[in-house]
C-alpha cells in the first residue's frame, strides 16, 4: 500500500505503480487532501494480450493459417502446433504463461527428412549389393542409379519418386543373365570339324562340355568347362591331327628279331610305305609295309621266310658223259647238306661226300668220276721169271700191271718149251692166295688165265715144274675152235665114244654149265653159250678120263 501523510488541503498525486499485466483502474490517485483519511482502492485489473503464433515453412512462407487468442496476464496456454504432412514445427507446442504483452510466436515448419533405402538383392533375395541409404527431406525428387552387377540386371534401372512423409524402403531385384556359350569345333585349318555347340546359360552357370570325338583328331580341349560371364562365351576348339606310332617289326618264322624294329610317328590319315630291309637267304611275307595311318598305333609283325634254293650235282665222267642221274634238292638257306655220290662200280669220284652249307643262291656241284685203276702183281715160282714168258696186251710182264677197275685182263702165261723139248710145266695158280682150277692137261705149257672184273688189287702167283720132253705123251682127244671165241663153238672129238659129261668151268674153277652128251669118235659137236668176256675150261668126263681144253671168250 501507499500511504502518505498529507496535509489537510494538500494535493495530492500518487502514480498508481505499474504492475506488470495488470491496470490499475486509477492511473492516478489525486485530489485534494480531505478532512479525512483518505482511503483509496486502486483495483488492478489484469490485463488481456494478444497470442499469436504465425505458422511458417523454413522460408518464412506460411505453412499453415495464424493462431491468434487473447489471453490474459499470467494465464496459461498451449497451443499444439498443427500437423502439416512432411514437415516437423520447431514447437510441437506453443505453451507458456501469457506475459505482459502481445505474443507472437513464429512455429516454423521445417521440412522432413526420411530415409530412403534401396535394398539390392538377387530373385532368392540374398544380398546383391550393399544397400543405398540416404536422408531425404520430403518432397524432394530422388534418382538413384542401381549399381551394376555383372551378369545381373535390376527390375530398376532407376529408383525414382518424389520423397513422401515417410521412410521408402525400395528392394531392386537383379535378374541373372542369360548368354550364348557358342563352341566351334574347327581343324587347325580353321574348316569345321563338327557343327558347333550353342547354348543359353544364366550368368554364374557352371558348364562343361566334352567335345566330341572325332577319330583320329585331338581337341585342344577336351571338355569346356567355366563358370559363365557376363558376356556371350565364343571357344575354338581345335582339333589337331593326332600322330601315331609305326613299329614293324622283322622276325623270322621262329618269331626271334631279324632285324632292328622300324619306328615312326605318323599323323592320322598319313600314308606310308616302309619297304622291308633285304635279309640274305630270306623272303619277308611283305615286301612293302603300306597303308594309311589309322587313329590307333600299327603293329606290322614282317615275317622273313626262310628262302629254299636248289642244289643240283652232276655226276659226270671225264668226257663230260653222265655218270649217274643228276642230284636235285631243295634246301634251305644255311641248312647243312651233305650228299653221298653214288657208288659206281670201276670209278671213283672226286668228291665222294658233296656237303656244305646252303648259300643264298642256287648251288650246282659236278662231281667227276675217274675210273678206278689197280695193280696186278704177277710172281713166279718153282722157276725163275726168265726161264717163263708171262705176257699182258702181247707186252712182257716185268712189272706190276695197272688195269682200270672191272677190266678183265688176260695174262698168258708159257712154259717156254726148248729147242729140245723140255719146258716149264704149269703145276698150279693162285690169285691172292686162292687156287685157280687148271685143266687136268698134262703137260699143261700154255694157259691163259683172265681176271673177272677186277674190283682189287690182285697177287697173280703161277709156280711151275720143270718136264723134260722125254715125259710128254700126246693124249689129244678134242680139238676146240674157233678159239679165243664169242661162246659159240665147234668140238671135233677123237678117241672119245659113248656117254659123256661136257661141262663149262670158268677161271675161278666153278661150274657154270654141265649136260649129258653122247659123243662118237670123229663127230664135230657145235655149242652155243651166253658167256661173259674171260677164260674157261671145257671139260668131258667120259667113264674115268677126264678131257681138259682151254677156250678164250671174247
Amino acid at each position: 500500500d501507499y500511504t502518505a501523510t498529507v496535509a489537510y488541503g494538500s494535493p495530492y498525486s500518487v502514480e498508481s505503480p505499474e504492475i506488470i499485466g495488470y491496470t490499475p483502474n486509477q492511473a492516478f490517485v489525486a485530489g485534494t487532501m480531505p478532512a479525512e483519511d483518505v482511503v483509496v482502492n486502486v483495483i488492478y485489473n489484469v490485463n488481456n494480450y494478444n497470442l499469436t503464433i504465425h505458422y511458417v515453412y523454413a522460408d518464412n512462407s506460411p505453412a499453415e493459417d495464424d493462431y491468434t487468442a487473447i489471453l490474459a496476464f499470467g494465464a496459461e496456454y498451449s497451443v499444439e502446433s498443427p500437423e502439416i504432412i512432411g514437415y516437423t514445427p520447431n514447437l510441437a507446442i506453443v505453451s507458456g504463461t501469457m506475459p505482459a504483452e502481445d505474443v507472437v510466436v513464429n512455429v516454423i515448419y521445417n521440412v522432413n527428412s526420411y530415409n530412403l533405402t534401396i535394398h539390392y538383392v538377387y530373385a532368392d533375395n540374398t544380398t546383391a549389393a550393399n544397400d543405398y541409404t540416404a536422408t531425404v527431406a520430403y518432397g524432394s525428387p530422388y534418382s538413384v542409379e542401381s549399381p551394376e552387377i555383372i551378369g545381373y540386371t535390376p527390375n530398376q534401372a532407376f529408383v525414382a519418386g518424389t520423397m513422401p512423409a515417410e521412410d521408402v524402403v525400395v528392394n531392386v531385384i537383379y535378374n541373372v543373365n542369360s548368354y550364348n556359350l557358342t563352341i566351334h569345333y574347327v581343324y587347325a585349318d580353321n574348316t569345321p570339324a563338327e557343327d558347333d555347340y550353342t547354348a543359353i546359360l544364366a550368368f554364374g552357370d557352371e558348364y562343361s562340355v566334352e567335345s566330341p570325338e572325332i577319330i583320329g583328331f585331338t581337341p585342344n580341349l577336351a571338355i569346356v568347362s567355366g563358370t559363365m560371364p557376363a558376356e556371350d562365351v565364343v571357344v575354338n576348339v581345335i582339333y589337331n591331327v593326332n600322330s601315331y606310332n609305326l613299329t614293324i617289326h622283322y622276325v623270322y618264322a621262329d618269331n626271334s628279331p631279324a632285324e632292328d624294329d622300324y619306328t615312326a610317328i605318323l599323323a592320322f590319315g598319313a600314308e606310308y610305305s616302309v619297304e622291308s630291309p633285304e635279309i640274305t637267304g630270306y623272303t619277308p611275307n611283305l615286301a612293302i609295309v603300306s597303308g594309311t595311318m589309322q587313329a590307333e598305333n600299327v603293329e606290322v609283325t614282317v615275317t622273313y621266310n626262310i628262302n629254299s634254293y636248289t642244289l643240283t650235282i652232276h655226276y659226270l665222267y671225264e668226257d663230260d658223259s653222265e655218270a649217274a642221274p643228276e642230284y636235285t634238292a631243295t634246301i634251305e638257306y644255311g641248312a647243312e647238306y651233305s650228299v653221298e655220290s653214288p657208288a659206281i662200280e670201276g670209278f671213283t669220284a672226286d668228291v665222294p661226300i658233296v656237303t656244305g652249307t646252303m648259300p643264298a643262291e642256287n648251288v650246282e656241284v659236278i662231281v667227276l668220276y675217274r675210273p678206278i685203276h689197280y695193280t696186278i702183281t704177277v710172281e713166279v715160282d718153282g722157276v725163275y721169271f726168265e726161264d717163263v714168258l708171262i705176257t699182258y696186251n702181247g707186252e712182257i710182264v716185268t712189272a706190276p700191271v695197272i688195269v682200270e677197275h672191272g677190266a678183265t685182263p688176260s695174262f698168258v702165261i708159257d712154259g717156254r718149251m726148248t729147242t729140245n723139248g723140255d719146258f716149264s710145266n704149269i703145276e698150279s695158280i693162285t690169285v691172292d692166295g686162292e687156287e685157280v682150277y687148271l685143266p687136268e692137261i698134262y703137260p699143261l705149257i700154255t694157259y691163259t688165265y683172265t681176271f673177272e672184273p677186277v674190283m682189287a688189287n690182285h697177287t697173280l702167283v703161277v709156280t711151275f715144274a720143270f718136264v723134260s720132253s722125254d715125259d710128254l705123251i700126246d693124249d689129244s682127244s678134242m680139238s676146240i675152235y674157233p678159239n679165243p671165241n664169242n661162246g659159240m663153238f665147234s668140238i671135233d672129238f677123237s678117241n672119245i665114244e659113248g656117254d659123256a659129261i661136257y661141262q663149262i668151268i670158268n677161271a675161278n674153277g666153278a661150274v657154270v654149265e654141265t649136260r649129258d652128251i653122247n659123243v662118237m669118235s670123229g663127230e664135230t659137236m657145235n655149242f652155243n653159250h651166253d658167256l661173259r668176256p674171260g677164260t674157261y675150261f671145257v671139260r668131258i668126263i667120259s667113264g674115268d678120263k677126264v678131257y681138259v681144253e682151254q677156250i678164250v671168250v671174247e
